[in-house]
């Protein structure tokens, strides 16, 4: 899937290239953001560190398939520099993807992959038969990732954190997941129709619609959910 998407990127120059406390920012046709949660212990520094902006938005979308963790956050904020352009606005609803599986979740069995800041209230909401979280590093009632064929199967919605693209387990969890409604989400998501064909029904991703405040809240330390200038956006495969 990353191979098609990033096969067919236009290939332009980018402006820009910084990697904040919390995101890497790459200015392209669009703004490109991506989380780099997971990769702080990554100690190798990124290669060719001063000369990225003169790469190419296909060169450094490439970097996705790098060994390298933080190189690979680097590929999916240029992937999202050419496709999160504001024109894909037209195609998609303001609904949080949260609100949406809660509306329509009750009392089923609900899968979050990511510890997401409305995941504890949710978890003790009652709302729901069952509220599972996984996470890479789970803490409190959280459920580690080796747990996931016990329970994605059972899931009726699950949320999936776009930061298994980049960390190489997208495959893995969607296979556990044929029969339920799936949520890609998270700053990295990319707005690309292709993963409608990869097994996901919702895409809640965001589009840069003020650069210049944007880029001064995230190279302030800001994480995504505290940044201004983006439209956090919600694109269903089929209407709602």
């Amino acid at each position: 899937m990353l191979e098609s998407i990033v096969a067919g990127l236009d290939d332009v120059p980018v402006r820009e290239v910084s990697l904040f406390r919390h995101t890497v920012f790459i200015d392209g046709p669009a703004v490109g953001l991506a989380s780099t949660v997971n990769t702080n212990a990554c100690m190798q520094p990124v290669a060719d560190l001063g000369r990225l902006h003169e790469k190419s938005t296909r060169e450094l979308a490439r970097l996705i398939f790098s060994e390298h963790p933080l190189e690979r956050v680097v590929g999916m904020g240029a992937i999202n520099a050419v496709v999160n352009r504001k024109e894909i606005m037209a195609k998609a609803s303001r609904q949080d993807a949260f609100d949406y599986v809660t509306a329509n979740g009750r009392d089923k069995n609900i899968a979050v992959l990511g510890h997401f800041p409305k995941v504890d209230w949710l978890r003790r909401s009652g709302m729901f038969e069952n509220f599972w979280v996984f996470e890479l590093n789970p803490r409190g009632e959280d459920l580690g990732v080796d747990r996931y064929a016990d329970f994605l199967p059972r899931a009726d919605f699950v949320l999936i954190t776009a930061t298994t693209l980049i960390n190489g387990t997208f495959d893995e969890v969607i296979a556990h997941c044929r029969n339920s409604f799936n949520v890609l989400l998270g700053p990295s998501t990319p707005l690309h129709p292709l993963l409608f064909d990869y097994g996901i029904d919702c895409i809640a991703g965001s589009v840069v619609t003020d650069k210049e405040m944007a880029r001064l809240y995230l190279s302030q330390g800001a994480a995504y959910r505290q940044a201004e200038g983006l439209q956090r956006i919600t694109w269903f495969k089929t209407s709602p």
